[in-house]
């Protein structure tokens, strides 16, 4: 039997995100139609398991069904959901929703990172240089409007819409 995918570490659809909320916000009441997050959490999840590596997930535009625009990927069980920096390549795509590539406007070859050194927009990204360029970000700060709800990938889907991040603590 398959390890279970836990509920959604980060569901985003916009509006009033910063380092902190993206930690933790509406714990106690997850919905299917607000924001909400618990990626405070997801390392200990993660430690559920006992295998070499982990698998997360990341869906963007959400709000149009599963499956669009992300994938499911493999990393080292020594990486974290709450690191700092854009250091965490060592991943491996599983399973791809829609058609992209890895690139500069778009999602980039690593783990989603937290951006705490105050350069905006983007708060929780795959970007390596979230001050230059935002693309592949999943969580946005509260100032950022520009886009549904984050840059995601140019040209083929750059609104994000909704996003969903997720993990699983034993890689299938």
């Amino acid at each position: 039997m398959d390890p279970p995918i836990h509920p959604y570490f980060v569901r985003y659809l916009g509006t009033a995100w910063d380092v902190l909320s993206v930690l933790g916000r509406s714990e106690r009441s997850p919905s299917l139609t607000h924001n909400y997050a618990i990626l405070r959490h997801a390392n200990a999840v993660r430690d559920l398991g006992n295998g070499t590596r982990f698998a997360y997930r990341i869906e963007a535009q959400a709000q149009a069904g599963r499956r669009r625009w992300g994938g499911v990927w493999f990393a080292p069980r020594s990486y974290s959901f709450v690191h700092e920096t854009s250091s965490q390549t060592d991943v491996s795509i599983v399973r791809m929703f829609n058609n992209w590539a890895y690139k500069n406007r778009g999602i980039e070859k690593r783990m989603p990172w937290l951006n705490t050194g105050g350069l905006q927009p983007g708060v929780l990204t795959t970007s390596a240089s979230p001050n230059s360029n935002w693309w592949g970000t999943l969580v946005t700060y509260e100032t950022t409007t520009s886009y549904q709800h984050s840059p995601w990938i140019h040209p083929e889907a750059p609104q994000s819409g909704t996003v969903l991040y997720w993990v699983r603590e034993e890689a299938f």
